[in-house]
């Protein structure tokens, strides 16, 4: 009888553990987000059209940027083809939409069909997470612009789609609905990296033989992170289309792919600040500089190999360290490099 008073205690207290654990995720789920969350009714009305039309662009670079940081950060998987996952969303979205479907359930299916997209290509990723994966899903932004440039009668080839439909035909909404879906996306990844799925993810980033041995399916881990990170480039594509009302093949195209990589390196791969300081650096670094954005290319690989070479924690890592400076005191150390805080 007090055996199983025992048991019954020791469940019991495990799951208060676990709720403890579930609510600190989501209460904790960094200042970023709660500073947007506050921040989200104030957009529609900010500034004019141009001031609505760079937070639409960055909302939707952030966006992206973030399942990016997720996949790299989370499960050490090197993916050179977020540009591609949102060509998929932004096609399948304008597709859909333009067939009568409603443009939620549009950007749903374009949701989904970029994670279909993820898990076909997910046997040549999962096997060698850096080589290998870079390969492979530079090679699906190669061949999804092929498709969209070749099947002229469907996608309208390299002259794109027009009249694409809005997600809401409501003013100020294109510039509302990025950053309320990078809001959301915070708080799950936030969530889910606290989870005993994420923890494994985690595990088989820090070392895949030792997370085998202890029955963490190392594969099946980087696969999941891999449709995470292409969901949300196919929910940032749709909203680029819905946004601009327009898509053509080079809007995503293997320079976005590496402008995505840098915002995630540059910001700070791991940290929940850092797709957002990433993506605005590099959304205004031809302004800061003044030179033309035709060589915004040049500029993000100059970037990322300075980055990599003297700041690997990227700019939430200088910032952290700076504020320690100016506080003068010892805090906890930064975070571990491929981490996920705030």
């Amino acid at each position: 009888m007090n055996g199983r008073r025992d048991v019954g205690v020791t469940a019991a207290s495990a799951l208060r553990v676990r709720a403890w654990g579930a609510a600190r995720a989501w209460g904790a789920a960094g200042t970023p987000s709660i500073l947007l969350l506050l921040a989200l009714p104030v957009l529609p009305a900010l500034g004019g059209r141009y001031a609505q039309g760079v937070l639409t662009d960055l909302g939707q670079l952030v966006l992206a940027a973030l399942g990016l940081s997720f996949l790299k950060g989370r499960a050490g998987v090197l993916c050179l083809g977020q540009s591609g996952f949102l060509a998929v969303g932004a096609y399948a979205y304008a597709l859909c939409a333009g067939c009568g479907v409603p443009p939620l359930l549009a950007a749903a299916i374009a949701v989904a069909a970029s994670g279909a997209v993820a898990l076909a290509i997910s046997p040549a990723v999962v096997k060698n997470p850096t080589d290998g994966a870079a390969l492979a899903t530079l090679a699906l932004v190669v061949v999804v612009q092929s498709l969209v440039t070749g099947l002229r009668g469907v996608t309208g080839g390299a002259s794109g789609m027009r009249n694409v439909p809005p997600l809401l035909a409501v003013p100020g909404a294109a510039a509302f609905l990025p950053w309320a879906a990078v809001v959301a996306g915070m708080l799950f990844l936030r969530w889910f990296s606290a989870t005993a799925t994420g923890r494994a993810i985690r595990a088989g980033r820090d070392d895949p033989r030792a997370a085998a041995r202890c029955g963490v399916n190392v594969r099946a881990g980087r696969r999941l992170a891999l449709v995470i990170c292409a969901m949300f480039g196919g929910l940032a594509g749709a909203m680029t289309g819905a946004s601009f009302g327009f898509i053509s093949p080079d809007m995503f195209d293997i320079a976005l792919a590496i402008a995505l990589l840098v915002m995630v390196v540059g910001g700070g791969e791991g940290v929940l600040a850092g797709p957002l300081l990433g993506a605005a650096f590099i959304y205004f670094l031809p302004d800061i500089v003044r030179a033309s954005r035709d060589f915004q290319t040049l500029l993000n690989g100059a970037l990322l190999l300075l980055v990599t070479q003297y700041c690997p924690g990227g700019m939430a890592g200088m910032l952290s360290a700076a504020a320690r400076r100016v506080l003068g005191r010892r805090t906890r150390s930064a975070p571990e490099k491929g981490g996920w805080s705030p």
